[in-house]
């Protein structure tokens, strides 16, 4: 959605039981508490639900989270979040900690330029690891490495 030269994007992270919201440049992640988190506790704080913040330096307009691809180092992340800004899509990796629901992002050092397409959607055939995005230029690209 699109509003006055603002972005908003919101929804679940696949594969976590996370949910996500971007606003402009900034997104936050929410982890969600497991159900044995839950069912171990009569109570969940407010802190245990506190979002991850993260800035960027552009517009964020749309994120997906995805297995690890082949061409990262990712021994210790079996996870990557793919960030799409408005001059670039970058990959980072994604881990959690379950104990505080704090999310993390860890560079990875890969992007490619955006090409002036505004990046709407992001996804990942799960049976081939292959990562497709497509945007304002009609287009449906893959993202190779």
């Amino acid at each position: 959605m699109q509003r006055n030269n603002s972005q908003i994007d919101f929804g679940l992270l696949e594969g976590d039981s996370a949910a996500y919201f971007c606003f402009d440049k900034n997104l936050y992640i929410w982890g969600f508490p497991s159900q044995q988190a839950l069912d171990n506790s009569h109570r969940v704080s407010h802190r245990d639900l506190a979002p991850s913040k993260f800035q960027f330096d552009e517009m964020v307009t749309s994120i997906s989270l995805a297995l690890s691809i082949n061409g990262l180092d990712s021994k210790d992340h079996d996870k990557i979040l793919i960030v799409a800004t408005l001059t670039e899509i970058r990959i980072l990796y994604y881990s959690r900690n379950h104990r505080d629901n704090k999310v993390e992002l860890t560079d990875t050092g890969f992007s490619v330029t955006t090409d002036q397409n505004v990046v709407s959607k992001i996804i990942q055939f799960k049976k081939n690891g292959r990562i497709f995005y497509g945007g304002s230029s009609g287009h449906v690209n893959e993202l190779k490495l």
